[in-house]
């Protein structure tokens, strides 16, 4: 692990360090920020979503040819 100085980021983890030659010289941090419950504009978007689909869904089958 030598070499390795600076930040690196996975998503919405971050490790900050400069870690050495082994495992047990290693220092660095590690957060992660998650939110627990969504927000009620997103569930608002999420719903409007689905029902935009499911309308286009409905359409799109009334409007296909008959075979026969």
């Amino acid at each position: 692990m030598s070499n390795l100085v600076g930040s690196y980021s996975v998503g919405s983890a971050t490790y900050a360090g400069q870690p050495s030659g082994s495992l047990s010289d290693y220092q660095g941090a590690f957060t992660l920020n998650a939110a627990s419950v969504p927000e009620p504009s997103t569930w608002a978007m999420m719903i409007i979503g689905f029902g935009a689909v499911a309308g286009t869904m409905r359409v799109r089958r009334k409007t296909a040819p008959a075979l026969g």
